[in-house]
């Protein structure tokens, strides 16, 4: 009771005081926990909940009903995330009598130490730059997903995800990538998400060609 009483009290703080704290960025919910660093131009939909100490890099979109678990490190820049997808999803212990975190979690009140480690299990998520992410998806704790990535809808993603490929299904599969081989190692080696912005996008009519996006970029390099 004591613990929904604080946590409510610091969604009203968050309310109060979200435009100051992250003043470049548009936040529609509540449910922004404390050591979450947001980009610039980031957008949380509402019904989003973002769990402390998560990273969200600049100029990414995320859909109402979002969670986005502790054990996410880090999301990459311009990722395009859809409604109700879930992020990071911890495990529980498959080899203890109950899997009820009753039994395992001192913050269930009954025991005095944690008995299971899920970030020591699975490690931490992490998501790269420009990854789109269809509605209803889970990608479980531990999975890295490569930049420019793409996840099917409804997908369950329970391992890593090379850059660019394009997964689906339960459990999700690799069914294609975006682009050649030699195309995605030219992207990769630009790391065009750094670029400044309005450089980007005075360069989005040439998006629809990835050699004529990567062209322009190497002759502005010269």
């Amino acid at each position: 009771m004591f613990n929904s009483i604080k946590k409510n009290v610091y969604f009203f703080c968050f309310f109060l005081v979200k435009k100051i704290r992250f003043p470049s960025a548009t936040i529609y919910t509540n449910f922004v926990m404390p050591n979450v660093k947001l980009g610039k131009g980031v957008v949380l939909r509402e019904k989003v909940k973002v769990q402390s100490g998560v990273s969200i890099g600049d100029h990414t979109f995320i859909n109402e009903y979002t969670q986005i678990d502790a054990n996410t490190k880090y999301i990459g820049k311009y990722c395009s995330i859809s409604h109700n997808v879930k992020i990071g999803a911890g495990p529980h212990p498959h080899n203890f009598v109950s899997t009820s975190p009753v039994f395992y979690s001192s913050n269930r009140g009954y025991i005095d130490s944690n008995l299971y480690d899920e970030y020591k299990e699975k490690g931490f998520t992490e998501i790269g730059h420009d990854v789109l992410v269809y509605a209803n998806a889970i990608i479980v704790a531990g999975v890295i997903i490569g930049h420019g990535a793409i996840i099917g809808g409804g997908s369950i993603v329970t391992r890593d995800v090379p850059p660019y490929a394009i997964v689906a299904g339960v459990p999700a599969k690799i069914i294609g990538y975006r682009f050649s081989p030699d195309i995605i190692k030219k992207l990769l080696e630009s790391c065009w998400w750094n670029l400044d912005i309005t450089y980007l996008a005075h360069l989005s009519t040439t998006m629809k060609s990835p050699e004529a996006f990567l062209a322009e970029i190497e002759k502005c390099r010269q």
